[in-house]
């Protein structure tokens, strides 16, 4: 019935330019756990390549994209991350945020980004969402990957 669908040409034009940001900061940040092969290895086997690649992305990556995506909602003003209302992007980023908030968390701490954590606990505290969040449907973050 298109709930989560942005209202207006406008709101979907944003969200399009909002979204792939998002999907390639999960991409990258999943890249991480792979950094000499993404396919043939755990990310235990990857050794010291690990390790500087996840600084990296802690000291440059993660500080420029949760800056951006904090930003965006300040300018939206609304606490949703386009128009007035939840949509599919706000989903999208309430998960990226609880999975970097579970795999670097004193990094996630040390942020300034203060409307994008609370973006996070909005969305997670959403009747539906929080029911969902607390199901055996959803995968909990457990530690042996980036989104589990």
């Amino acid at each position: 019935d298109g709930e989560l669908l942005p209202d207006t040409e406008e709101e979907r034009l944003q969200a399009e330019i909002i979204l792939p940001g998002i999907s390639d900061f999960l991409t990258v940040f999943v890249d991480l756990y792979h950094p000499l092969h993404p396919n043939k290895s755990f990310h235990e086997q990857q050794g010291p390549e690990l390790e500087r690649t996840m600084a990296l992305f802690k000291e440059l990556y993660l500080p420029r994209w949760t800056t951006f995506f904090n930003q965006a909602l300040v300018t939206n003003g609304s606490g949703f991350v386009v128009g007035k209302k939840l949509s599919y992007v706000d989903l999208a980023l309430q998960f990226l945020s609880q999975g970097v908030a579970f795999q670097c968390p004193s990094e996630w701490e040390d942020l300034d980004i203060p409307a994008l954590k609370d973006h996070e606990r909005m969305v997670s505290s959403l009747p539906r969402i929080a029911e969902y969040l607390e199901s055996p449907k959803r995968f909990a973050f457990d530690g042996t990957g980036v989104c589990m």
